[in-house]
């Protein structure tokens, strides 16, 4: 996406140009006052200088599910051209709109399941479908493709329950090459139960990259070894949304960063830091930490009670130049035994959109 500078005429009547500036004043102040008040962050479209890569970022989940949706309707099934495809793994789905979709897909649409074992969900489906629980219970991804072209990566699970309280994220990939070595990747695991990783870098320009880990139990290190290897590197900074962290090392490492001057700030979930395996106490003083403590005061429909919207984000920006972001917790489990699905970019305009996040995030909780 390019945009154009031009150079502004000057008008020798000052008048007008006074009455301009007063104007533009006025519209600027209506503007970020109605921003302010919106409660959730805008939709943020960031296209890669390459046509073959286009990012979507959505901080509203109840988005996600729609997209979900949207996206399996767009299916194509005509034949004659090519069999439409749709790969979905998660943990777990629970959504009657969504499951109705899925079902009324055709019966040459190749579509693959992949649902955590311990998840209770997906019983509205039909059986005919390929679907595959693993006995593991360490299937913790969260991706989505849909004909060959386009990929979602997502922290959100697929259910009414989330869609409808929590916070999270989705990015939504539209590219042919990774979708099709992403679809390998997940027939490996459905049709062998393949336990190994996908960790593959896909190069847009001369010094752009996003690279996607899709993460097996098997001898599986990419993602701590590259979360702990961009806290090591941090010269200034370090931004992080996170559901929970327990990690020890993680832990010590981010304590070391802050005791060599970088500024770190932390947002996470108030229910994760209660629980006694929680390493955010461990912290330094100097490491500022936000809780999300804006509950929602209505009906969980599920249980008594009301509800304690989750921050559900697994995010880290270090120097406003690398993004890590996926489905795992920063948990030894999350980093070491769990497939897990993840990207790592230093594409400014992915980044700029979660640092945007970020942003209205520690506003919205810090008042």
């Amino acid at each position: 996406m390019k945009f154009k500078k031009y150079k502004k005429h000057h008008r020798n009547n000052s008048q007008k140009i006074l009455f301009t500036v007063i104007s533009c004043v006025f519209v600027i102040s209506t503007t970020l006052f109605v921003l302010k008040q919106t409660s959730t962050p805008k939709t943020i479209i960031v296209s890669s200088d390459k046509p073959a890569f286009s990012f979507y970022s959505r901080s509203s989940v109840a988005n996600f599910i729609d997209t979900l949706n949207f996206e399996i309707d767009s299916l194509d099934n005509d034949l004659e051209s090519s069999p439409s495809s749709f790969y979905f793994a998660s943990y777990s789905l629970e959504s009657p709109a969504l499951e109705e979709r899925i079902n009324s897909l055709n019966d040459f649409n190749e579509s693959f399941i992949l649902l955590d074992s311990s998840a209770q969900t997906a019983t509205e489906l039909k059986k005919s479908k390929q679907i595959a629980t693993l006995d593991s219970n360490y299937f913790h991804m969260k991706v989505f493709t849909f004909d060959q072209k386009r990929t979602i990566i997502s922290s959100a699970n697929p259910t009414t329950l989330q869609a409808s309280f929590d916070y999270a994220d989705y990015l939504l990939i539209e590219n042919g090459d990774l979708t099709k070595d992403i679809n390998q990747h997940l027939r490996k695991i459905y049709l062998d139960n393949y336990q190994g990783t996908f960790d593959k870098q896909y190069n847009y320009n001369s010094s752009t990259y996003f690279r996607v880990v899709l993460q097996g139990p098997q001898n599986s290190s990419e993602l701590r070894n590259s979360l702990e290897q961009a806290i090591i590197n941090a010269q200034d900074t370090i931004q992080i949304m996170i559901w929970q962290i327990t990690d020890q090392r993680i832990t010590k490492l981010l304590n070391d960063a802050d005791s060599r001057g970088v500024k770190i700030e932390i947002i996470t979930d108030d229910f994760t830091v209660g629980q006694k395996n929680s390493t955010i106490s461990e912290l330094n003083e100097g490491i500022a930490v936000t809780l999300d403590t804006k509950e929602l005061a209505r009906s969980n429909p599920q249980a008594s009670g009301t509800l304690n919207r989750f921050f559900h984000y697994h995010t880290i920006i270090v120097d406003n130049k690398i993004l890590i972001n996926g489905s795992n917790n920063w948990t030894q489990r999350g980093l070491d035994q769990n497939y897990e699905s993840a990207f790592i970019t230093n594409d400014s305009g992915v980044i700029g959109s979660y640092k945007e996040d970020f942003d209205h995030y520690l506003d919205e909780f810090s008042n």
